[in-house]
């Protein structure tokens, strides 16, 4: 069996679109002449298979079953908050199924324990991909935070902090083979879409290799630069 595995998670919830999302990148990954991961190293949890337990317990399950060579995908399309947590100290979490914005710490995951599942993974090839804002609340429309209005910026950026910095830290000093791309900087907002978010249908379509469909290929594999450099060419168009 290939040593590829990945956990796909879209929240549901008031964005039903994050759905599509997991499920599309998805059926790429799977996809034998796509990416070919077995279908059974897949986790995909979407809406109320998301919860911040069920999303933990994947990753747990992850951190088990992978080992150095192993190529690993992480994907999350949802709400992204930042907000003051018990120790008074700013973080930035990510929103499960179920989020109850009365207790937020217990029912969303920090980045600093998203970090620490990251930073257990033993293989030196890893992919995470964030299709989520940092900003306040859980009710979205054409963006997934309240009031939003749509980037002018750059949108394809590293965030979650502590995640970069665990990461850099895990078996080589620049963090080796290990990237997060996300779809926006801490002061900007992910934007949904039909069929898909839309720095998802960036990611599906770099990994169908959209980017050379007017030019010869650089190579026969999709790099993780690739779909950084067609998610910021191409989002901001579609937005």
């Amino acid at each position: 069996m290939k040593n590829q595995y990945a956990v796909l998670i879209g929240m549901g919830a008031d964005l039903p679109v994050t759905i599509d999302d997991a499920l599309g990148l998805q059926k790429v990954l799977v996809d034998p002449l796509r990416c070919g991961f077995p279908p059974a190293n897949v986790t995909t949890l979407t809406g109320s298979q998301a919860y911040r337990s069920a999303i933990l317990d994947a990753l747990d399950q992850l951190v088990r079953s992978v080992d150095a060579e192993s190529t690993v995908v992480i994907f999350f399309s949802g709400h992204g908050l930042t907000m003051h947590g018990p120790d008074n100290a700013r973080s930035t979490y990510l929103i499960p199924f179920g989020f109850d914005e009365h207790d937020p710490v217990a029912t969303a995951i920090s980045d600093a324990e998203f970090a620490r599942s990251l930073k257990q993974l033993r293989s030196k090839k890893v992919l995470v991909l964030l299709d989520c804002c940092h900003a306040r609340g859980i009710a979205a429309d054409a963006v997934k935070a309240p009031g939003a209005t749509p980037p002018s910026a750059t949108l394809v950026s590293v965030a979650l902090p502590q995640a970069i910095k665990q990461i850099a830290t895990a078996d080589a000093p620049d963090g080796g083979g290990r990237v997060v791309i996300s779809g926006s900087m801490a002061s900007e907002f992910s934007l949904t879409g039909q069929p898909y978010s839309l720095f998802t249908r960036a990611i599906i379509g770099a990994l169908c290799g959209e980017q050379y469909k007017d030019k010869e290929p650089d190579s026969e594999y999709v790099t993780t630069s690739d779909i950084a450099g067609y998610a910021r060419e191409k989002v901001p168009l579609w937005s």
